[in-house]
């Protein structure tokens, strides 16, 4: 092939050095990591998980946490997070007592989960349609499609691209940055309020890019039509 890549899926464990050196035989092909879920690399690396911070940082190194603790403004909590069966967990034993979800309907098919969602005393539910989990929300926050909006993603390889609108988006639906930095405008003291002052998707990318050091030089304008791969990263990473 002119330009092969590498797919791989999960459960490789050590054997991901052996990907690596097999793309370099192939001249410095492309490795992409197929995950479960969708999007799963985009949440790593945004820190979307219990035991990260942004940019796949280590949540239980103090370093870490004091560098974005100065960005923002803020306290981050040494204490991990739950995971989704951990928070499902916490629903049926009544500890956890508010659950937003975002973009997700983990209800759709699932009785079980949405007998456990529906017994929670405030769920939020942040989509573009009427989903399953939806019906059973409290409050139901209209986001716009993928079609509708302005910002980026990173692809099963790590690079970065940029996304534009196709579509406006309809009624009351905003991008779902909009939707969270207006909320979080209402919820946090004044004073922390400058850290969720974003304008437009170009500046939470920008503040990206400032808070992981192989990020640094990352725009809106260098993603262009072909997008932004991270310098010096390695040819095939497990996530």
């Amino acid at each position: 092939a002119a330009h092969p890549i590498l797919l791989y899926g999960p459960g490789w464990g050590g054997e991901v050095g052996h990907l690596g050196d097999l793309a370099l035989l192939l001249g410095g092909a492309e490795a992409a990591f197929i995950p479960a879920e969708a999007n799963s690399r985009g949440a790593l690396e945004m820190g979307v998980a219990p035991h990260l911070c942004a940019g796949r940082q280590p949540a239980g190194d103090h370093r870490v946490r004091s560098r974005l603790a100065g960005v923002w403004g803020g306290r981050l909590s040494p204490v991990a997070g739950l995971d989704w069966a951990g928070m499902l967990a916490a629903a049926q034993e009544g500890r956890l007592r508010a659950l937003w979800a975002v973009g997700a309907d983990p209800a759709q098919g699932q009785p079980g989960i949405a007998g456990t969602l529906a017994r929670l005393p405030f769920l939020v539910v942040q989509a573009r349609f009427l989903t399953e989990t939806a019906l059973l929300a409290d409050v139901v926050l209209p986001a716009a499609d993928l079609t509708e909006i302005e910002g980026s993603l990173i692809n099963l390889t790590g690079r970065w691209q940029a996304l534009h609108p196709a579509l406006r988006p309809p009624g009351q639906a905003r991008p779902h940055w909009q939707i969270l930095t207006e909320a979080a405008q209402r919820l946090v003291e004044a004073k922390r309020r400058r850290a969720w002052a974003f304008a437009s998707a170009a500046d939470i990318l920008a503040e990206i890019a400032r808070l992981r050091p192989g990020w640094r030089g990352l725009n809106a304008k260098r993603l262009g039509d072909e997008g932004w791969q991270p310098p010096g990263r390695e040819a095939v990473g497990q996530v």
